[in-house]
């Protein structure tokens, strides 16, 4: 602990703290042990005295008292001012690099940290997970406040599948619920005193120091609430049990918004500090219907002729969609912006574009968000937990879409070039198979009315799904044919209410006749 390593002093210990006790002891009576009381609490006078421990390599050597030979003294004098390096470990753990786009369902980003190899920072982990002095910070854009009683933004959970130290929960009015378990078994928890700012970046620090802190500062602005708890027990924190979950998991929803850059400072604790970070932002009206039609119009003009020489003029009516609340405008002006297709290159811009869209659920920004996470182009960076998530909640909203078709949705259909007896039954609208098909099934013929309510139920063949007409086709060949596959098919688009009004008895009735026949 006191000297430098050195030829005959092999292992010089890393020492944390040292305390220096000394006291005066009076002598012993005979009926008690003298170790007993010679012992430090029982002193006459006591003094202790905190020494600043020495790094090993910043000691003295020991005076020797022995000698080497010439050739080990030469060896010795060729590497006693090398000193041993070991791989670089980070002690700030950036659990999130990026921007992530929540919707508020169940997905989010996992993460897991692993025990430091180098033995004096693992030692220095272990000692600190029953009296933890870390910081987490985060950066926060809320669209809206929790719909639900709890929404996850933060936390922790163990090896059991139950919340660890430490879990942050958003409750319906915007409060933060910060939990943590004690050393004792019991967990503990309280709430913030202001409620989390909406469609404003916020940055919320939470620390650990003999007791929690929580401070939250919004962006641009010169007021940060700040929230103070003691334990009435030690916390106990130990960060390579479990995992971390940002935002939704399978146990609780998400956040509707934006979670930004979130560190963890494994050992340190850091204090609330402005940094550069802003996104712009903008108000959301939801007049979806007005949008959709300025998108129209848009591609309306760009598709006409010398359409694509007024595309920088037209990029107006694609954000204006956009902010009407129609969400593939928002993603094809991504697009153009980080292309720069007649317009100028704006990435910056085409990346708040995509994060907004993907945040309200659109299917072709939340997929491209995980591709460019997975494979790291355009410069975002590469990050699988991060582009899992996104995978996760397309294939699920894929899994949703199949099961409600629309007009603007498409059947994905394997078909082989080679084969031409299938390729000869793709069709469209106003092509001779289709149009002879209805004809067919309005004369009552029940393979034409199965086909061609397939059609368009699903959008099969090159049509358009149309789920009001393929439930007239269903309807005509249950009632009038009485043919039981049709009369499945109309039972469950009664159950489902798809093209029709939901009627569950009748949809009840016409399942059972088709399972009697």
């Amino acid at each position: 602990m006191v000297y430098r390593e050195d030829f005959f002093l092999r292992n010089s210990i890393f020492v944390h703290d040292v305390v220096l006790r000394a006291w005066i002891s009076d002598y012993a009576p005979h009926y008690i042990r003298k170790a007993d009381w010679l012992s430090y609490s029982r002193g006459l006078v006591r003094r202790n005295h905190n020494v600043e421990p020495v790094p090993p390599y910043s000691r003295p050597y020991k005076p020797p008292r022995r000698s080497l030979r010439w050739d080990q003294q030469l060896i010795w004098n060729l590497r006693k001012d090398q000193l041993p390096q070991c791989p670089a470990e980070p002690e700030i753990a950036h659990l999130m690099e990026f921007v992530y786009a929540s919707t508020g369902e169940d997905f989010g980003v996992l993460r897991t940290l692993e025990p430091y190899k180098n033995p004096v920072l693992e030692r220095q982990r272990k000692a600190s997970i029953i009296s933890p002095r870390c910081t987490f910070s985060m950066w926060l854009y809320l669209m809206w406040h929790c719909p639900i009683q709890t929404c996850g933004l933060f936390y922790h959970v163990g090896t059991d599948g139950d919340y660890a130290s430490p879990s942050m929960l958003m409750n319906k009015q915007g409060f933060l619920h910060v939990q943590v378990a004690l050393v004792s078994g019991r967990t503990y928890a309280f709430q913030s005193y202001v409620a989390l700012p909406l469609r404003q970046w916020c940055q919320i620090h939470l620390t650990f120091d003999s007791h929690l802190s929580l401070h939250s500062d919004e962006e641009n602005s010169p007021y940060f609430s700040l929230s103070i708890c003691r334990f009435p027990d030690s916390v106990l924190l130990d960060d390579t049990v479990g995992y971390f979950s940002l935002t939704g998991s399978q146990f609780v929803s998400g956040i509707n918004g934006f979670l930004g850059p979130t560190a963890y400072h494994r050992n340190k604790i850091t204090f609330t500090e402005k940094v550069v970070f802003i996104l712009p932002g903008g108000r959301y009206l939801n007049m979806k219907r007005i949008g959709r039609a300025l998108y129209y119009i848009y591609l309306r003009n760009i598709l006409s002729p010398n359409g694509l020489a007024r595309i920088k003029g037209s990029i107006i009516l694609l954000l204006q969609a956009g902010c009407l609340g129609y969400d593939p405008a928002l993603y094809l002006a991504s697009v153009l912006f980080q292309t720069g297709f007649g317009i100028k290159m704006d990435p910056s811009k085409a990346l708040m574009l995509k994060l907004v869209a993907a945040q309200r659920d659109e299917r072709l920004s939340v997929m491209s968000l995980g591709h460019k996470h997975h494979m790291g182009g355009d410069g975002y960076p590469v990050d699988y937990d991060l582009s899992y998530a996104y995978y996760a909640n397309i294939a699920f909203q894929s899994t949703e879409d199949r099961l409600q078709p629309n007009r603007d949705q498409s059947y994905v259909e394997n078909i082989r070039l080679i084969d031409e007896e299938v390729l000869k039954l793709q069709t469209k609208e106003d092509d001779d198979l289709f149009m002879w098909l209805r004809h067919q099934a309005k004369q009552g013929v029940v393979s034409a009315q199965q086909s061609v309510s397939r059609m368009l139920y699903w959008g099969q063949q090159g049509i358009s799904s149309n789920p009001e007409a393929a439930a007239r086709f269903y309807e005509k060949g249950a009632v009038q044919q009485k043919d039981p596959v049709l009369m499945y098919d109309y039972g469950v688009v009664l159950l489902r209410g798809h093209g029709v009004k939901q009627d569950i008895p009748k949809a009840l009735e016409y399942l059972q006749k088709a399972a009697d026949m």
